[in-house]
């Protein structure tokens, strides 16, 4: 029985492998990461081995660098799975066949048997004309993608169709063949020399302290500790007080002020009496003028001084005001942070969504929007539907953030997700989308203000 190993962070391509094994005469094991798949490899060394490219973040050179070092001398077939454009000028020469993830499901399934029926035939092949001690196979059988045939009907690949040994009890016994030499009679290998034995004082103390150790004796069962129950009936409960907030703190102090300031003022007002004008006539020589009286003042002059004193009394003993703080855009990011994929960008998205740019990953998709050059929101997609990871999530709080420790504020539910809405730092506000059964995280929203 052949064995497979699929190693695979996609959806898709596991639901395939799935369909292919059902009913077939072999055994397939999927794992959803490099170091799973290493640990697979060591347990078990399997036939053909089909590689995702860029798992981890590593080139498929490195992938294959890193898979056969846990190989050993087993001879085992490497494919890679990845699209056209995701392959350079000399990556499928190490490898023993190629997939194109970028078809349909019915093509691909195809091009996988069809690709088992190549590389299982060749494994026979080998294993028939080969000695049985095991050696590395690095020839590669074919870089062309192992895409579906334009013309001609191919070959269905039949798993179960594996000849038969003959029953060798029902056939006639024939005369013994005469004994040949071994190789160590003939002269050719020797017998591997007896392990050398080394006798010290040490190694016979210790085997005379072993003998001599008395047998443990058995363990008596301790008596269980007396339990503590609390009474809740004689417990003091103190109610506790809800401290008052800076705003109603600020206009208990800014009230007895207020008013000390206008009692003040209408005693300085009181006590001011006009005193009166004393006219001394002039000299007998020149006529006396007709003396003019002073006119009085007029109240709506008296009380604007009065609101005019109150107003300036009220700003010498108010507190100074706060600096301005500076613009939030100054505070926002302009470059893309490192866990945003440059090569997945869609120059066409920005066109009919205007301010907004579009990142696709292998199983996430990232939406930036900006405003002035500077990012004003990152939305976190899952693409997969597998959820995004929460070591993900952290990383990238960890990127936006020097402290991201998330606050909740609210949290809702609504057609099927729990939505919840917090924010991290001062003027960083983050939404998680989880899935209302289960939590898993759908997606997230980081928003500067």
């Amino acid at each position: 029985m052949s064995d497979l190993l699929l190693i695979t962070d996609m959806a898709r391509l596991s639901k395939i492998f799935d369909q292919l094994a059902y009913g077939s005469n072999f055994s397939l094991r999927i794992v959803n990461n490099l170091e799973k798949g290493a640990e697979e490899i060591v347990i078990q060394k399997p036939d053909v081995v089909f590689v995702q490219t860029h798992l981890s973040g590593l080139s498929p050179e490195i992938l294959l660098k890193h898979l056969k070092k846990q190989l050993g001398r087993k001879r085992s077939r490497f494919v890679l799975l990845a699209t056209p454009g995701q392959l350079g000028k000399d990556t499928l020469k190490a490898y023993q066949g190629w997939l194109d993830i970028s078809c349909n499901d019915s093509e691909l399934l195809t091009a996988i048997q069809t690709l088992l029926t190549s590389l299982l035939s060749k494994n026979k092949t080998a294993d028939a004309g080969t000695p049985s001690e095991e050696i590395t196979d690095t020839t590669p059988v074919s870089t062309e993608p192992a895409t579906v045939a334009k013309a001609g009907a191919l070959a269905k690949f039949d798993f179960a169709a594996i000849p038969v040994a003959p029953d060798l009890s029902a056939m006639p016994s024939e005369p013994a063949a005469p004994k040949e030499a071994s190789l160590e009679d003939q002269g050719i290998t020797y017998s591997p020399r007896s392990r050398l034995s080394v006798y010290s004082e040490f190694n016979s103390s210790f085997d005379n302290a072993v003998n001599k150790t008395p047998e443990p004796e058995p363990l008596v069962s301790a008596a269980p500790e007396p339990e503590y129950k609390w009474n809740g009936e004689f417990i003091d409960t103190v109610d506790t007080v809800s401290p008052r907030s800076k705003r109603s703190t600020f206009l208990l102090w800014l009230a007895p002020v207020i008013v000390a300031v206008v009692v003040v003022t209408f005693l300085q007002k009181n006590r001011t009496v006009s005193k009166p004008v004393t006219v001394v006539a002039p000299p007998a020589v020149q006529p006396a003028e007709p003396s003019k009286s002073p006119i009085p003042a007029k109240p709506e002059l008296d009380s604007k001084l009065a609101e005019k004193d109150v107003i300036k009394a009220i700003a010498e003993n108010r507190p100074p005001k706060a600096t301005a703080s500076p613009s939030s855009a100054s505070s926002r990011p302009s470059e893309l942070p490192e866990f945003i994929p440059r090569y997945g960008f869609d120059k066409h998205y920005g066109t009919t969504n205007p301010g907004w740019e579009r990142y696709k990953g292998q199983v996430t998709e990232f939406r930036v929007l900006r405003e002035a050059k500077a990012i004003k929101a990152i939305q976190v997609i899952d693409r997969g539907g597998q959820g995004v990871p929460e070591s993900f999530m952290k990383g990238v709080l960890r990127q936006v953030a020097k402290n991201p420790v998330f606050t909740v504020e609210t949290s809702e539910k609504k057609e099927g997700y729990e939505i919840q809405r917090g924010r991290i730092s001062g003027n960083i506000k983050v939404v998680f989308y989880r899935d209302e059964q289960g939590g898993k995280l759908r997606a997230f929203v980081i928003g500067w203000q």
